[in-house]
Parts: C-alpha cells; structure tokens; sequence
C-alpha cells in the first residue's frame, strides 16, 4: 500500500484537467487582444483643413487619439457622425456657416468620443462672408474720414486703393497691411483720398487689390460710387 503524500504536497492532475486548465490560460492572454484599446482621455484633437473658410465653403476635419472604431459625433455649430479607423483617426468635411456681416464670425465644431465620451476634442476658427471684402464706407463727405474694415486679403502683403475717374487713375492709395488668418485690417482714412482740384463730380470707382499701381488682371474688387458735387 502507497503512503498517502504529504501535507503540503501538490494534488496530481488528470491529463484532461490539465488540458482544460491549458484552454483557460490561452483564452486569459488572449481575450485583452481581442478588444479594442480606448485611447485615453484628453488625447484627442481635431483640426479644419482651413483657418478662416469662406461662407458656403467646404472644409475638411481631420483628427486623431479617439477609440478605434468607435462611432465619432460632431457638435456646436456642426451636426454629424463618423467612424474612428483602426489606428483612432477620424476624417469628415462640413460646409462653413453662412456669413452675412462683414466681420468675421466665430465657429465651433465638437467631436465626442461614442464609446468614451470622457474622449473629446474641440476646434474653433473664423468664417468670412467672402474673399477682399470690405464695408465700403463711401457714402457721405468725400475727404471726410472714416472708419475702413477689410477681410479675406491675403495677410502681410499691403492693402491698396486705385480711385479712378473715366478710365484714369487718379490715386493709389495704400491703406495698411492685414493680418491673421482672416486676412484684416481696420483703419482710420479718408473715403476719397484725392485732392479737391481733382475730386470731380460725376462716377468714380474703387480697386481694391494688393499692388502699387492699378493693373486690370488679377485680385480685386470693384465698387462703383458717385461724387455729386466737387467740394469749394
């Protein structure tokens, strides 16, 4: 007869229980594999393809750091969804507010996380009306001053006026340099800076644009007005 093994010995396994203890140990390891890794909260981000869109454009949103596959919504000023890729990557467009008043308006886009709502990101930029615009503030005296506002130039690159009077320049007048994305510029000027021997009655126009000299080809903008009489 076989004496019965020590106390603090280890009790012998069927082959079958130690093939069903191997099953288990794999299917621990492996079932973390098979889930999908959230990225961790305050890692996400997003960005538009453009910093200061026209109204009506279209604009590409891109971003990055939300959970793999997860269902991705969009808020504030944009209604939506997407899907997360593999890798937590999102990518979508939206059409840039409408925009009616000259100044640039304020806009917002939200992406939240679906399976991890703690996962959200926010970016804010500008929406513009339209491309070198301006309010044109030319009704009233014309060597009174005024206040100018210009949006959507180019930035760094000067503002110029080219005041013309049937079919001839009369004065290029630069009104300052924009800056930011926007592309803007407010200034105290003139609304016709020509001297009053040469501001006749009659219609005049405006080119605005960002060179010296009055060129017909390239960027601009035209705006038509009228001087009803040459002041004393």
């Amino acid at each position: 007869m076989r004496p019965p093994p020590p106390a603090d010995a280890a009790t012998p396994f069927t082959p079958r229980e130690v093939t069903d203890m191997k099953a288990r140990l794999v299917a621990l390891i492996a079932a973390p594999v098979a889930l999908a890794v959230p990225a961790s909260a305050g890692a996400a981000g997003i960005a538009a393809s453009s910093a200061c869109p026209v109204s009506g454009a279209k604009v590409a949103l891109s971003g990055s750091g939300f959970t793999p596959g997860a269902t991705v919504r969009f808020g504030a000023d944009v209604s939506g969804r997407t899907v997360a890729d593999a890798a937590g990557n999102i990518a979508a467009s939206f059409t840039a507010a409408h925009v009616t008043t000259v100044s640039p308006r304020a806009f917002r886009v939200t992406a939240t996380d679906g399976a991890n709502p703690a996962i959200a990101a926010a970016a804010q930029f500008r929406v513009i009306r339209d491309s070198l615009l301006t309010n044109a503030p030319l009704g009233g005296a014309p060597r009174g001053k005024t206040t100018w506002v210009f949006v959507g130039f180019p930035a760094r690159t000067a503002i110029y006026g080219h005041y013309r009077f049937r079919g001839r320049t009369v004065k290029n007048y630069r009104f300052g340099t924009p800056t930011g994305p926007c592309g803007t510029l407010t200034v105290r000027a003139r609304r016709v800076p020509v001297s009053p021997a040469l501001l006749h009655s009659g219609t005049w126009t405006l080119q605005l644009d960002q060179r010296r000299q009055f060129r017909t080809t390239g960027p601009k903008r035209v705006i038509p007005f009228r001087v009803f009489r040459t002041p004393l």
